[in-house]
């Protein structure tokens, strides 16, 4: 892979960007735009060269009246016919100049419609292994490609435009230059050809350049992409700091690399400058000599005109040069990335073409070899073979990383095998077509993906053609997917949008809603590659038995580390070290002792009570003998060979992506019963009641899903009524509150938007003196005073230019009367050119350190935000990326481009009005007085360009989310055969973006047309006041009128070139409110967000206390949690159980400090530690950062920074702490159970993983982020669903790791506490480490010394494993699999009877004490005390303890001994 960047890099370098690359994308239907762009500039360049020779006509007669050929009043009128042609020129100017710019916007809005549609297709087009090679990730060449994309259609539109009118415009004044005189114009044209190769030298380092600096752009796109994209991770590891400072180093490579092309750029203008201004030393020196041989004055003056027209054009060309050539560059890249030979789908020769009319689903691997392209040298799969009989259910298992879910991607022909063959149905795979294949098997991955839609298109998109599933089919695939109750708590329903990225449903209901998908497929083959690895036992057991009974008689492939689903007459596959090591039945696997299989099988499996493989009945007998002796405890088990003495520093980290167990939780039993109770499918019959023309077929599933209501209403039923009434009560608040909600959420959004709008130019500049440096500071004053000094330049070449006509018309000797203007004019020359270069290069290097500092600024407040912040679909990771990059890029030239012509044009303007006010004040004055027209003109030009291109790119960040949800997804979008919906969907995007272009063309062309035209009418105006003047009154000279003339016109003609730039100024303006938008954004929104209020530093985080703690998710109004009263403590390990969506994982948020409890409700009973405390401190007053620095955490779905392993595991750890070490970082790789398999790397450690490095598998992923929790030697361990992804004994590792952890905290706690004394307990027991997990593994559970259940957000039961087993509650229920437990009346009494137990107290007091041990494993109640030494928290003034803390000097003896837990037997 390496070897084909490296050649990649090599052909961009060898094939250097030209413009032919800016059409490399348009087709054949855009020429007709495209002629009426060229046609139109050779027009726009004609009027300008009209006006040489208007003002050469005018000047011949202006000079016949002073030698005394014409009288005044013929004088008069001849000018004055002239001052009419003029006015007609600028009328027939507007026609030409609307043509010009509807034909160029036009034309470029065409470009970026036909880029984008085949970008999309081309992307569609390549085959995975291309995207596994992109360096610096998917995500991030998404967002170049959408930069690219904007250069192109920015170079395709006035800058192409404006290229042809100067070509247009130098060849027709040329040759009315040539026919005033060409003897004259060749000696002005004598040094062109060495002026051409002087620039070529200069331009040489630009291009390369370019793609070095778009290269380094990219790799910073990476770091802030991944960054935002894992926000959670972010903020959990406090890694802020770090995130932003490689972010830093990466823009200020693209920086050095930028200053390239500026320093390229600016040589280039001030020797244009140079050239330009000196030749007419050389002109008027060979004029003089014309003149003297006869030439007339008005032809050498025409001449002059046509041939400064000429070398203008070509001088005003130069700046949007830059422009043009990023345009190629882009175009470049884009059509390597749309036609790369490398990246056909097919790399064999052989083309797939080969339909069969049916599927049998027979499916064989022979000697089937396999390495992933990102990493060649890693063989997954040695000589593989398998066979999978048609209509019959398979299973395969093994280790992660075993190469289990390969299987599935070679048989979608996702990548082509190494060696062997792979057939379907008998047919070779490589010649069956690519689409037959993939409609006809359908692999559902480990990773659920939701697309930003509705909940019904998320599960209508697993068919072919989603726009034609009916409601009712969507129905029937919920029911079997056990969606109910998600579905009952969706706001809308079926028609609720889950979101960008689904935050809003939990691990468990996205894993749940693609078995819909699959559901409404319903495919002859069927992958299912860890399906359940999110949901609860009973989910998991229903899922697989309705899964059973739907695919009866289909080929099933079910990829899993779940064997306990495994039935005795299964076939299995047991994969192992990238080989097939065992295979055959179930019952006969486990015979092998000897086989991996067996040692997959927990010893637990059978000893739950439960019974596998039972045909349901409406009794079920339970044996007297059910509920199993507890494991082992680890102390029993083995001796901790080893014990872990963490540092337990205060350390500054952060980290975490986003996940959230919210849907589903909350939903009340009327809610559910008036969902599926109506005619909620669109069909006339309830979904829960068996169709009259159903078979018998499914009797076995609808016995199942009575079962699962059964278990439904029982888990509501024991509800106590009180607890109903505060249900329907909340429910009837929440529905009164959530208008109020959504006013204020929209009032935020109203906020958001004005924000984000247009800035005006002083609002946006007022921002570029804070963000310098005093260097850079310099840099913009000597940079602007130099762009007054080229201002000045302008009116001074007049004078000394016009000084030098009169000097023609004069007798005498002219060579030396002009030769002391002619050294004027060369100094002048040389002058204007230092400056010229100064001007430039200064105020790029200040504009791009502006935006640097701003791109830092808006990046490090994104990452400040609170979470909620974040779920706004506007502040995806792509859009804030595409931002920082395309937007500041353009934002820049409004420093380092417009600013200085502005200020040009200001300081020019005023020069040239005040120069000509003191020759002639009446002729100023009157040639002025149409200025107001054309500053409403400009003015309104402006606001027009800004408002529609606001609105057009509003409108391409739509197409743009298109495109990024497909292609960061398109294994999924692959998978599922819907690259024709996502194309049709961004097609329709696309076309409102390009209808918006098209209105923005109209608007913009209309307003440039009137603006343009003004200018002539202001020439016209000002010729003939001048000779109304010069005939009227003898006090005026020839002389005063050319100079105040030559003023006049020349600074209009010059202000109106630079001014042509508006349309990018607006452009550019449009851009920066939103960059700006993100880098003023209040630091943590102090106020409104939690985690900037606390200050309090926090030494020892025990115990946790949870009082009557709620919480609302606020973008969803919903509530998630309820009265949740808990506590835990040093030494102890706590696993949190329940169904999916019931609330885990947002305990898991709230100890992160990623979102703070709701407030208390009116009359709440709260003390003074509030909901949520630390070390009995309120969680309002902690510093979150000094709370998190205490935290090791393994989020639900993995994620892998784009960084090396060790970077990886060491992430959020300071440069200068003492865990950074090869020995910590070798302990938690052994710990976390992935050493081994990265010790096998090529790299080892510096194996360069996450977004454009090597694949890893779900399951190594997970142990890698296991790794980077205990790396940090946390004394809270905050798993969720830590194992979900692992085989059994990767599992059973991690499971080795935490006994050890806790039987080293629990010997150091014991010790402790038998030394306690008032002034040492609280620093000892600060050394121990709390273990919360959050699971569905019953093996998990039993490892834990408490289980806390809960059940709709609220805390169903709590206790050990067993206690909670033998009540037969709803842990029981849970841990069931499936199979009911509550046979008789004295069963169901118990149960409620523990549940209400569980309730009766208030307070987190009620959980505690939590189980310690002692070296003997003899478990005793906690004793921590209810005290806080001065030492164990840092309180920044001079307050003390004395916001709620007890004094020090409080004898914790004095507090009331805690209750003991109860036991089994009922005692205490």
């Amino acid at each position: 892979m390496d070897s084909a960047r490296r050649q990649q890099q090599r052909q961009q370098v060898q094939h250097i960007p030209s413009l032919k690359h800016l059409f490399a994308l348009t087709s054949w239907r855009h020429c007709g735009p495209l002629t009426a762009g060229i046609i139109s500039s050779i027009f726009s360049g004609a009027l300008r060269t009209s006006t040489a020779i208007l003002i050469g006509n005018i000047f011949g007669v202006i000079s016949e009246f002073g030698s005394g050929q014409l009288s005044g009043p013929d004088t008069l009128a001849r000018v004055s016919s002239w001052c009419v042609i003029l006015t007609l020129v600028g009328g027939a100017g507007w026609i030409v100049n609307f043509a010009f710019m509807f034909s160029w916007i036009l034309f470029s809005e065409l470009q970026a419609k036909n880029i984008r549609q085949r970008m999309f297709r081309a992307l569609l087009r390549k085959d995975m292994r291309w995207f596994d090679s992109q360096e610096d990730g998917v995500a991030s060449l998404l967002v170049r490609m959408q930069t690219q994309t904007r250069e192109l259609q920015i170079a395709s539109s006035v800058a192409l435009g404006s290229l042809a009118a100067e070509i247009a415009t130098s060849v027709a004044s040329l040759v009315i230059a040539f026919r005033g005189s060409w003897k004259l114009t060749l000696v002005l044209l004598a040094t062109v050809p060495i002026s051409v190769v002087i620039l070529a030298v200069l331009s040489r380092t630009l291009k390369l350049a370019m793609q070095e600096q778009k290269r380094e752009l990219g790799r910073a796109s990476k770091y802030a992409i991944s960054a935002i994209a894992a926000i959670d991770l972010v903020k959990a590891f406090n890694a802020n700091d770090h995130e932003i400072w490689q972010y830093l180093q990466a823009i200020r490579r693209s920086m050095n690399k930028y200053l390239i092309q500026a320093r390229a750029a600016a040589c280039q203008s001030g020797y244009v400058k140079l050239w330009l201004d000196g030749m007419f030393v050389i002109g008027f020196y060979y004029g003089a000599v014309l003149v003297d041989e006869g030439l007339s004055p008005g032809n050498v003056v025409t001449t002059f005109y046509a041939a400064l027209a000429a070398l203008q054009a070509f001088e005003a060309f130069i700046p949007m040069y830059m422009a043009l050539a990023r345009g190629m560059s882009a175009g470049q890249m884009l059509y390597l990335i749309a036609y790369d030979a490398g990246s056909a789908r097919n790399t064999t020769g052989v083309i797939g073409t080969h339909c069969p009319n049916e599927c049998l689903g027979e499916i064989e691997f022979r000697d089937v070899s396999f390495a992933y392209p990102s990493s060649p040298s890693k063989i997954v799969l040695d000589n593989v073979s398998l066979s999978f009989e048609p209509g019959r259910l398979h299973f395969v298992v093994g280790r992660s990383g075993s190469g289990k879910s390969t299987l599935g991607n070679l048989l979608l022909k996702f990548y082509d095998p190494l060696g062997g063959d792979i057939f379907v149905d008998g047919y070779a795979l490589e010649t069956l077509d690519t689409e037959w294949v993939r409609t006809n098997i359908t692999l559902i991955q480990q990773a659920s993906v939701l697309f930003n839609d509705t909940f019904l298109m998320n599960i209508a998109i697993g068919s072919g053609n989603p726009t034609r599933v009916s409601r009712k089919e969507v129905g029937a695939a919920c029911e079997m997917a056990l969606l109910q109750s998600t579905l009952a708590a969706l706001p809308d329903g079926l028609d609720t949008r889950v979101g960008a990225s689904g935050h809003d449903l939990s691990g468990g209901q996205k894993q749940r809603l693609a078995l819909a998908r699959a559901k409404i497929r319903d495919p002859p083959v069927l992958i299912l590659d860890e399906i359940t690895s999110g949901l609860d036992p009973v989910s998991r057991s229903l899922i697989m038995d309705a899964i059973r009974q739907w695919r009866r008689g289909k080929t099933t492939i079910i990829v899993t580390h779940e064997v306990a689903q495994i039935k005795d007459h299964d076939f299995v596959y047991v994969m192992d070290d990238a080989r097939v090591i065992q295979k055959g039945l179930r019952k006969h696997l486990r015979e092998q002792d000897d086989g991996i299989f067996a040692t997959m099988v927990p010893p637990a499996a059978e000893d739950d009570g439960t019974h596998r493989g039972r045909v349901f009945e409406n009794e079920i007998n339970l044996p007297a003998n059910l509920p199993p002796s507890r494991s082992p405890s680890p102390q029993g088990v083995r001796a901790s060979s080893y014990k872990y003495t963490w540092p337990f520093e205060d350390r500054d980290d952060t980290h975490h992506l986003s996940h959230r167990d919210t849907l589903g939780v909350g939903a009340s039993a009327v809610q559910t019963r008036q969902l599926f109770h109506q005619n909620y499918w669109n069909g006339g019959a309830d979904p829960f009641l068996p169709r009259a023309e159903e078979s018998a077929a499914r009797t076995m599933l609808l016995q199942l899903r009575e079962l699962g209501d059964t278990v439904r209403d029982n888990r509501r039923g024991r509800l106590p009524k009180d607890r109903r009434t505060v249900s329907r009560a909340s429910n009837t608040s929440t529905g009164i509150s959530e208008p109020h909600m959504g006013n204020k959420d929209s009032d935020k959004a109203r906020r958001d938007e004005e924000r984000k709008k247009a800035l005006p130019l002083l609002a946006i500049y007022k921002t570029v003196w804070p963000c310098l440096t005093s260097r850079e500071r310099t840099f913009l004053v000597v940079g602007f005073a130099t762009c007054i000094v080229v201002a000045g330049s302008v009116p001074a070449f007049s004078v000394v230019f016009a000084n030098l006509l009169t000097v023609l018309y004069s007798g005498g000797d002219k060579m030396a009367s002009g030769q002391r203007w002619a050294l004027y004019l060369l100094l002048i020359a040389v002058t204007g050119a230092l400056s010229t270069f100064a001007s430039q290069y200064l105020m790029q290097w200040a504009a791009q350190a502006w935006v640097n500092t701003l791109r830092t600024q808006a990046f490090n407040r994104v990452l400040r935000q609170p979470k909620v912040w974040f779920e706004n679909p506007t502040h995806s990771a792509i859009r804030i990326g595409e931002c920082m990059d395309r937007n500041a890029e353009e934002m820049r030239n409004l420093i380092g481009r417009f600013a200085p012509q502005l200020l040009v044009v200001v300081v020019m303007v005023l020069t040239t009005v005040m120069w000509a006010v003191a020759i002639s004040w009446r002729l100023t004055l009157v040639s002025l007085g149409s200025t107001p027209l054309l500053i409403a003109a400009t003015k309104g030009y402006a606001f027009v360009s800004t408002k529609w291109e606001t609105r057009c790119n509003r409108a391409t960040e739509n197409a743009i989310d298109v495109s990024t949800e497909t292609f960061l997804n398109v294994r999924v979008v692959r998978a599922l055969t819907s690259e024709n919906y996502f194309l049709a969907k961004h097609n329709a995007s696309i076309y409102t973006a390009f209808d918006l272009g098209i209105r923005k063309a109209v608007w913009t062309a209309t307003l440039f047309a009137c603006w343009q035209s003004i200018f002539w009418f202001m020439m016209a105006l000002i010729f003939w006041y001048a000779t109304v003047l010069l005939t009227a009154d003898s006090a005026i000279t020839v002389h005063d009128i050319l100079q105040v003339v030559n003023l006049l016109v020349l600074g209009l003609t010059t202000a109106s070139n630079i001014l042509n730039s508006v349309p990018s100024i607006a452009a550019s303006q449009a851009t920066a409110a939103q960059l700006l938008y993100f880098a003023n954004l209040p630091a943590n929104e102090s106020h409104e967000s939690h985690e900037s209020k606390g200050k309090s530093q926090l030494i020892n985080p025990f115990p946790i206390l949870m009082n009557d703690l709620s919480f609302t998710y606020p973008s969803t109004n919903r509530a998630v949690l309820r009265g949740i009263s808990l506590s835990f403590d040093t030494g102890t390990s706590t696993a949190i159980v329940g169904p999916s969506g019931c609330g885990k994982s947002t305990v898991a948020s709230l100890i992160l400090g990623l979102y703070a409890p709701d407030p208390p409700r009116d009359g709440g009973n709260y003390d003074e530690l509030g909901q949520l405390s630390f070390g009995f401190t309120p969680v309002s007053k902690i510093n979150i950062s000094s709370l998190r620095s205490h935290i090791g955490y393994v989020p639900q779905s993995p994620f892998l920074f784009p960084a090396s392993l060790a970077a990886n595991i060491f992430y959020g750890l300071p440069e200068d702490s003492p865990l950074r070490n090869q020995r910590n970082l070798y302990r938690s790789a052994r710990d976390a159970g992935i050493y081994d398999f990265i010790h096998s790397l090529a790299a080892g450690f510096d194996t360069v993983v996450g977004d454009g490095g090597q694949t890893l598998s779900g399951g190594q992923t997970q142990r890698v982020c296991i790794a980077r929790a205990l790396a940090r030697r946390p004394r809270i361990l905050l798993l969720d669903e830590p194992t979900s992804a692992l085989d059994p004994e990767s599992a059973e590792a991690v499971r080795r790791t935490i006994e050890h952890l806790m039987q080293s905290s629990r010997t150091r706690t014991h010790d402790n506490n038998s030394s306690f004394d008032i002034f040492s307990t609280n620093q000892k027991k600060s050394r121990g480490l709390s273990v919360i997990v959050i699971t569905h593994s019953k093996e998990m559970m039993r490892m834990a010394d408490r289980v806390v259940v809960l059940d709709e957000g609220t805390m169903a039961e709590t206790g050990s494993y067993d206690e909670l087993f033998e009540r037969r509650g709803r842990f029981a229920e849970l841990v069931s699999d499936g199979v009911w437990i509550g046979g008789d009346e004295s069963s169901e009494r118990r149960q409620q009877t523990s549940y209400a137990g569980s309730k009766t107290g208030q307070g987190a007091s009620n959980d505690l004490p939590l189980h310690k041990r002692d070296a003997s494993g003899i478990q005793e109640p906690a004793t921590t005390p209810r005290w806080v030494g001065l030492r164990d928290t840092y309180w920044p003034d001079d307050r003390g303890p004395s916001s709620g803390l007890m004094s020090p000097l409080t004898s914790p003896f004095g507090i009331s001994s805690r209750r003991k837990e109860h036991r089994r037997d009922g005692n205490a």
